[in-house]
């Protein structure tokens, strides 16, 4: 377990070089990319995604304020990262961490095999958005007719606000 310690600690550190760029913090999604194997080793380790973000922040990488990654985000962006890898058909980029002797890669980066395919996601949405709010004229919207239902709603409510005004004045 010492040398997956040792190893985890270098790829920090090498995550921690890649983020920083000649003008500001490069983009996180870019970075994790080159890295995901260092993601694997930690989460084979068994650590979670605090201690994850520990072991970074200890290295020197976090958000450009300074402060640690929060957990949501930085899974967030390495599950992605996961999702484009796996319907990729080159061979994923390799750090410094793969090329480490003793760590098991997966077979699948080994051989440069492509893993299942990610169905893309599909819009939730049924009715298609406008353009722009000013793509239907305000006449063309129908409002619909005042039920009698609505106005014996507004009757009801009224007559209950003048009970409990009445039982107010009498206290």
């Amino acid at each position: 377990m010492g040398e997956a310690d040792g190893l985890i600690r270098k790829g920090a550190e090498a995550i921690s070089r890649d983020l920083a760029g000649p003008a500001g913090q490069i983009a996180l999604d870019r970075v994790v990319v080159r890295h995901l194997d260092f993601f694997d080793l930690c989460q084979r380790r068994g650590l979670s995604w605090r201690q994850i973000i520990a072991v970074l922040h200890a290295a020197g990488a976090g958000r450009e304020s300074g402060l640690p990654f929060a957990a949501g985000h930085l899974s967030a962006v390495v599950w992605r990262q996961r999702q484009k890898l796996a319907t990729r058909t080159t061979p994923p980029p390799v750090s410094e961490v793969t090329d480490a002797p003793g760590v098991d890669r997966p077979a699948t980066a080994e051989a440069g095999l492509k893993s299942k395919p990610v169905r893309p996601a599909t819009s939730r949405r049924m009715t298609p958005r406008l353009e722009s709010p000013s793509v239907v004229p305000p006449s063309a919207i129908s409002r619909a007719p005042a039920s009698p239902l609505g106005r014996d709603i507004r009757a009801a409510v009224k007559r209950a606000a003048d009970l409990r005004r009445s039982s107010e004045d009498a206290e």
